[in-house]
C-alpha cells in the first residue's frame, strides 16, 4: 500500500508554527511505536488517536490555528450566540449574575439561567455583548 503524498504547500501545513509542527511530529512518533510494539498495537494507536482528537492542542495544530485565534473565534462566537438569543432571559434582576456568567467560559450557565432575565438586564446584557463584541473586532 503506497503512502498518500503530503503536499508541503497546502494551507494548513504551510501555515503551522514550528511548535505545531513538532507536536505533530511528537504524536506520529508515539502513534508509530505503539503499532509497531505490541500485536494490538494498531487498535491502542487508534485508541490514543481518537483520545488525541479530542485534545484542544491538537485540534488548533491541525487546523493551523493560533491557540489566540481560536481564543477570539470563541468569543465571537459567544457573543454572537448571547445577542440572538436575549429573548430567552427574562426575570432576573441582578446584573451581577449576568456579569459572573458572562466571565464563564461555557455558555450552558447563560443557557440554564435564560428564561430570569428581565427587561432592563436584557439591555444590559445587550450593551455587555455589544461591547465585547467592538472590542473582538478591534483586536483584527
Amino acid at each position: 500500500m503506497n503512502k498518500p503524498h503530503i503536499n508541503p504547500e497546502h494551507p494548513r501545513i504551510k501555515n503551522r508554527s514550528e511548535e505545531h509542527q513538532q507536536y505533530r511530529d511528537n504524536l506520529s512518533k508515539v502513534l508509530k511505536r505503539e503499532r509497531s510494539i505490541v500485536p494490538c498495537g494498531k487498535m491502542d494507536a487508534q485508541k490514543m488517536l481518537q483520545k488525541e482528537r479530542r485534545n484542544e492542542e491538537y485540534i488548533i495544530s491541525s487546523k493551523g490555528y493560533t491557540k489566540e485565534a481560536a481564543d477570539e473565534l470563541i468569543e465571537k462566537h459567544r457573543a454572537k450566540y448571547l445577542i440572538e438569543n436575549l429573548e430567552k432571559f427574562e426575570g432576573l434582576n441582578h446584573q451581577e449574575i449576568i456579569d459572573n456568567l458572562y466571565k464563564e467560559t461555557s455558555l450552558q450557565n447563560f443557557v440554564k439561567f435564560a428564561q430570569y432575565f428581565d427587561e432592563e438586564n436584557k439591555k444590559y446584557m445587550i450593551k455587555k455583548l455589544t461591547k465585547a463584541q467592538e472590542q473582538i473586532t478591534i483586536k483584527k
